[in-house]
């Protein structure tokens, strides 16, 4: 049996609000753990927004670098004509994850966010037949997205999802 083929897209600017790597056990690196045991990873990405260019910054995008995120995307925010940031970091994973689709790259998408301006892209990767398991803290997370995608966690259950290896990982084999 083959093993589907995951991307892992992490929207580090609607999740989480500080420069901890960690997070108790439901940060990047959970979620790395939880994508590696549903099969083959294809990319694993994280997109944030910098808020400033420090050295604190610059030392977070190297820690998840090395902690083996294939694709560190980093975004400067702009600033509307009105004065008020625009964070894109959302268009760079719509622009990634659908280009996998595409090449015929990918199975499965595990999605960590809350933002529900990336709806489009689940309704479209669902159409298509791609299984996107959606990731993000339950009373912040769009209704929308928790119905369009395959499945939905709270991001509360990281730390038991992590530890379901075999339950889950069964789901995540081709025929």
């Amino acid at each position: 049996m083959k093993r589907k083929r995951v991307f892992l897209a992490v929207d580090h600017t609607s999740l989480y609000h500080t420069t901890e790597l960690d997070g108790n056990g439901k940060g990047p690196q959970a979620l790395l753990t939880i994508a590696s045991q549903w099969g083959t990873l294809v990319e694993t990405a994280i997109y944030m927004t910098l808020v400033q260019d420090s050295k604190e910054s610059k030392r977070l995008l190297i820690d998840f670098k090395r902690m083996g995120f294939t694709r560190v995307v980093p975004r400067m925010p702009q600033v509307k004509p009105e004065g008020e940031p625009k964070l894109d970091v959302d268009l760079s994973l719509v622009i990634d994850v659908w280009q996998a689709v595409l090449d015929k790259q990918i199975d499965v998408l595990l999605l960590a966010t809350r933002d529900s301006d990336l709806l489009p892209l689940v309704e479209r990767l669902t159409n298509q037949g791609v299984e996107v398991y959606l990731i993000g803290p339950e009373e912040a997370t769009g209704w929308e997205l928790m119905v369009h995608a395959t499945r939905f966690w709270e991001i509360e259950q990281l730390p038991q999802l992590a530890k379901v290896e075999a339950d889950v990982a069964h789901h995540f084999v081709l025929n």
